[in-house]
């Protein structure tokens, strides 16, 4: 598990994850024309500059030599500044870059995972897994197919845990109340055991379940609906016979706009 500095500090633009995506600029806060935030992010090399850019979202990247030595696809969170002085992110500048120039003052990779579309339900517990206490305890960001989640979970602090998260493609929704529910299994095997006393603690994750959410938003943008209701399983527990308790959470609602954008500009001016 990579440590995660940012668990102290206000997630970038949290409510953007219930609602279409957002721009950099409707989306920082500060004073002046300058301003710092965190954010999540994925790697990608850009093949108009070949410099790596950071991606926040579906329309949005910003760039730092912070990420020149980073292999793309790589999920990460960031406290950066931005400078709207800089020549570099100027709106013209910005438009034929496709990309914010920033200082990153802070980074963290985080564990990146494809999600299964074969659900693993099993009511036996796997060799070595160990309970969750809560399988969103944030949203940490959603970009291009990727959910970062934060997960709480009782364990040294060193431990280090493999996380799976699964769905099943043939049956990917349940209809409640008129309203299509999307469920996804969340399972943790411990990989190292740590030396170190339990306590709860968080681990960061980022998921690729492009397709699964992708499939989701084609759905029920047919249907005329601009959310997708994802609820989280997870073993809660484990019996000493070995069988395991499935929990669940709330929805949570994912914009489809979003998840499945009309257009993807590139930037944003300011």
């Amino acid at each position: 598990m990579k440590k995660n500095v940012f668990n102290n500090r206000k997630l970038f633009c949290s409510a953007a994850i219930v609602a279409a995506a957002v721009t950099l600029s409707s989306c920082l806060e500060g004073g002046g024309n300058s301003v710092r935030q965190q954010t999540a992010g994925v790697v990608r090399l850009d093949l108009k500059s070949f410099k790596n850019v950071l991606d926040v979202s579906a329309y949005e990247a910003v760039y730092s030599p912070a990420f020149a030595n980073m292999e793309e696809g790589t999920c990460c969170y960031i406290y950066y500044e931005l400078d709207y002085e800089l020549p570099e992110n100027a709106s013209n500048a910005v438009a034929a870059n496709g990309y914010y120039t920033v200082t990153v003052m802070d980074k963290t990779e985080v564990d990146r995972y494809h999600m299964s579309s074969v659900a693993d339900t099993s009511s036996v517990a796997l060799p070595d897994e160990t309970p969750v206490i809560d399988p969103r305890a944030e949203i940490g960001g959603y970009v291009k197919g990727i959910i970062f989640l934060i997960h709480q979970i009782k364990s040294p602090e060193d431990q280090k845990t493999n996380w799976m998260l699964s769905y099943d493609r043939e049956n990917p929704y349940k209809t409640e109340n008129g309203e299509n529910i999307y469920d996804v299994y969340l399972r943790a095997v411990v990989r190292i055991p740590g030396t170190k006393t339990s306590e709860e603690r968080h681990e960061s994750c980022a998921y690729d379940m492009t397709a699964f959410i992708e499939g989701a938003a084609l759905q029920e943008k047919s249907r005329g609906k601009d959310v997708v209701a994802i609820r989280f399983n997870y073993v809660s527990s484990i019996n000493e016979d070995g069988t395991v308790v499935w929990s669940k959470t709330d929805k949570t609602e994912l914009g489809t706009a979003m998840i499945i954008p009309e257009t993807a500009a590139g930037s944003a001016g300011k």
